[in-house]
């Protein structure tokens, strides 16, 4: 330090004080600078998706950052308990499961489906379900509907089962299950009924991610208390503009405005009429964007076995029109 040209050396606990000081100082405006990019992030949903695009999933793009803040604050871990020991009303299916048809369903049956595929390196993209396993599945959820219709609950088909209803008017060839969504502020009588049907049952979970299965269908590997096929079950909350997951994993799939939900509406899917949202093709596009964007598998639950994502595959849709039919949209819904 300098002083009318005259060197002056500080004390060293004077320079430690001075260097504390400064540090200090650093510190704080990073901080400030840290809290205004925070805010701005927060208010600013365009400039949000530009920068965390790559991490972001399709679905929030359009939730103010609030919101999204809101919504998982509100996904809290329920204590469901377990089912009834004694049930009431218990609820038969009107027909056994022998003699369930469906007549309106598509079954991959071709047998140079393999060849395609496996010529073209899309072996990825082959039917994962059996003929008898996808009926099972039609069955299991034609069962619940019917159930909690008897009821008076609302359901309604999302995720991966509304992309393939919409996109190939039936299941995605190579899915494995049904995903339906429920509102979770009413999950006491969903539990009591779903866990009264005759030959099925119900496996509740705190997370509210819920499913349902046949009793003697398949044993899933390493996981002895769910069955193979099952329905795949997410559970709601709500406020007044929007609905969303109360899994808190499952908010990146399932967080709509209610206006593009409600009023449900219904439509044929493989070969049943099941509720779907007001504005199924609006809604998949919110979650999933470009239609033509094909992902293989992430997880064959049939073996309980994930993969990686290095194992998926992404190609365009068109590169699979001579194996599935594939449409731009639901005719008749926005």
């Amino acid at each position: 330090m300098q002083i009318l040209g005259q060197r002056v050396f500080l004390p060293l606990r004077c320079r430690s004080k001075l260097n504390s000081y400064y540090i200090i100082r650093i510190f704080c405006s990073l901080l400030i600078t840290i809290s205004i990019f925070l805010v701005v992030l927060m208010v600013h949903a365009p400039m949000r998706n530009r920068i965390l695009q790559q991490v972001t999933p399709h679905t929030w793009l359009n939730i103010p950052s609030h919101q999204l803040l809101h919504m998982h604050m509100n996904s809290v871990m329920m204590n469901v308990g377990e089912c009834p020991t004694v049930c009431h009303n218990i609820y038969t299916p009107p027909r056994p499961r022998r003699e369930a048809e469906y007549v309106g369903a598509k079954f991959y049956t071709n047998k140079n489906l393999e060849k395609i595929a496996y010529h073209s390196d899309r072996g990825q993209f082959l039917p994962l379900l059996t003929k008898e396993e996808k009926i099972d599945a039609l069955y299991t959820l034609e069962v619940m509907a019917h159930a909690l219709r008897e009821a008076g609950l609302q359901f309604f088909l999302v995720d991966g089962t509304l992309l393939g209803l919409v996109r190939n008017h039936a299941m995605i060839p190579w899915d494995d299950y049904i995903d339906v969504a429920l509102n979770g502020s009413q999950w006491r009588v969903i539990r009591d009924t779903l866990c009264c049907v005759k030959g099925f049952t119900l496996r509740m979970k705190n997370n509210m991610h819920w499913r349902f299965f046949m009793e003697d269908a398949m044993i899933v590997p390493r996981t002895p208390d769910i069955r193979f096929p099952f329905v795949d079950m997410f559970l709601y909350t709500e406020d007044k503009d929007w609905v969303w997951s109360m899994t808190k994993y499952n908010i990146q799939n399932l967080a709509f405005l209610k206006t593009d939900l409600f009023p449900l509406t219904s439509t044929l899917f493989e070969g049943r009429e099941y509720p779907i949202p007001r504005f199924p093709n609006k809604v998949i596009r919110q979650q999933f964007g470009d239609l033509d964007n094909c992902i293989s598998a992430g997880m064959f639950h049939k073996y309980n076995h994930a993969l990686l994502p290095k194992e998926k595959s992404r190609i365009s849709c068109s590169q699979l029109k001579d194996m599935y039919d594939f449409y731009d949209g639901l005719d008749g819904f926005s």
